[in-house]
């Protein structure tokens, strides 16, 4: 059912400077980054900024996450919608312009945060508090969750559902993070692609002690250079090479087509492709040097990632990488694990429910899944909220999806009022198509 209101009129100025203000507080949740002061600042500016919103809502602590709950006038089955306000450090390599200014270039905001995921954090704000602001009467309750330790794997996701769980409360619909609109850089038969997150992989981390005298960063990069586990076409990817066969023109559109039909061929072409693009039908492990208080045991310590797609088994995943580290004389110290989640199908009514409204207010717009390579808060509530999707609905070029947490991250200024169009829609078309109590 389109319930599109023609006559919302968006405020773009406003977008921006609260953009930018949500920009300009650093709230770097990684310990050695982490200032208590930045989140209090910015949960204050939430509260000024969006006071129509807080009064409505009922407060639930989950550390220095907002969570809030605007309650409706015939709950049944409530609507979630997730953004977390914290980001990571900036890093060391110089930024086009400083990190946290929010400044706009060339009709782009540059800033840690922009799209990751501050962007889409304002735009779901904005939207609520507009609808507010008219007098809108929503009919299901509203849960807004932002948290402050996504980064870093915190504890305000799963708090936030133990608190469900304990009341009884699973939400019908969850949106968080984990897509985006793509614009396609090449010919097409549609303006852009949105790419609707549709699993998570599985995720390990482990950390070693290397003997005397080994180089842990040479290391970290032989134990990483090796492949481990099988490679498969998965079915998410499979329907994203087909989408992308369809709708891009001759040749790239035809690449594409004749991968999704030749899966062997796309499996080794992939496969051969550097880590991203294996991460995407296969295994994938990173390295890195953790700080002494995140390896207290180890005198010399290496830390390997390890995350693979559910056709892979995560424990003979570890299981191969601790045997290439030990035959290098590496100890293991500790190991946390996580499986990959059940993929949401393109089929299920969440996914459509994203689909249409995507279609209601973006012209010229494919909806495709995909596998989501990073993690997100989501993964805390599969399996418990009826239905878990990841989009955020900002406009963004391959090359701004490339800068997720690199220097001069940044997203079309132009994006924002879509964006917040499309949560209006959000809200609005699930009150209005949800079942009666």
């Amino acid at each position: 059912m389109s319930v599109i209101d023609t006559q919302f009129v968006p405020d773009k100025n406003k977008y921006i400077t609260h953009l930018r203000e949500m920009v300009s507080i650093p709230t770097i949740s990684e310990k050695e980054h982490y200032k208590s002061e930045s989140f209090d600042a910015f949960n204050s500016m939430l509260k000024k900024n969006y006071p129509l919103t807080f009064s409505r809502a009922e407060e639930i602590p989950v550390g220095n996450g907002t969570f809030l709950c605007i309650k409706g006038s015939n709950p049944v089955s409530p609507l979630m919608l997730m953004s977390h306000k914290d980001v990571v450090h900036e890093g060391k390599k110089k930024w086009k312009s400083p990190p946290f200014e929010g400044k706009v270039i060339n009709g782009k905001m540059y800033g840690r945060g922009t799209f990751d995921c501050k962007g889409s954090l304002l735009c779901l704000f904005e939207a609520t508090e507009s609808l507010l602001s008219e007098g809108y009467e929503l009919k299901e309750d509203l849960y807004i969750l932002s948290t402050s330790n996504e980064e870093i794997a915190g504890n305000d996701a799963p708090d936030a559902v133990k608190y469900l769980k304990d009341k009884g409360i699973v939400p019908g619909l969850l949106i968080d993070e984990g897509g985006a609109i793509l614009k396609i850089p090449f010919p097409s038969k549609v303006k852009d692609i949105a790419m609707i997150g549709a699993v998570e992989r599985s995720s390990a981390r482990l950390i070693f002690d290397c003997l005397e005298g080994i180089n842990a960063k040479k290391t970290g990069k032989s134990i990483t250079k090796k492949k481990y586990g099988h490679f498969e076409i998965t079915p998410e990817v499979e329907e994203l090479a087909k989408g992308l066969g369809k709708y891009l023109k001759f040749p790239v559109g035809t690449v594409f087509g004749a991968l999704a039909k030749h899966k062997s061929l796309g499996k080794a072409i992939l496969t051969h492709a550097g880590s991203d693009a294996r991460a995407f039908c296969g295994a994938s492990t990173g390295y890195g040097v953790p700080k002494n208080d995140d390896a207290p045991d180890a005198k010399n310590p290496l830390r390997i990632s390890v995350s693979g797609n559910y056709y892979n088994k995560l424990d003979e995943l570890v299981d191969q990488v601790i045997k290439t580290a030990s035959d290098m004389g590496l100890k293991l110290i500790s190991s946390t694990a996580r499986e990959a989640d059940t993929p949401v199908s393109s089929s299920s009514k969440g996914f459509a429910f994203i689909t249409e409204t995507a279609k209601d207010v973006f012209d010229s717009i494919a909806v495709l899944p995909y596998p989501v390579l990073g993690r997100t808060d989501a993964r805390y509530f599969v399996g418990y909220a009826e239905e878990v999707i990841r989009f955020i609905p900002l406009e963004i070029s391959l090359s701004q999806m490339m800068k997720f947490h690199c220097p001069n991250e940044n997203i079309y200024v132009d994006s924002l009022a879509p964006a917040v169009k499309f949560y209006r829609e959000a809200i609005k078309k699930y009150n209005a198509d949800r079942k009666e109590g």
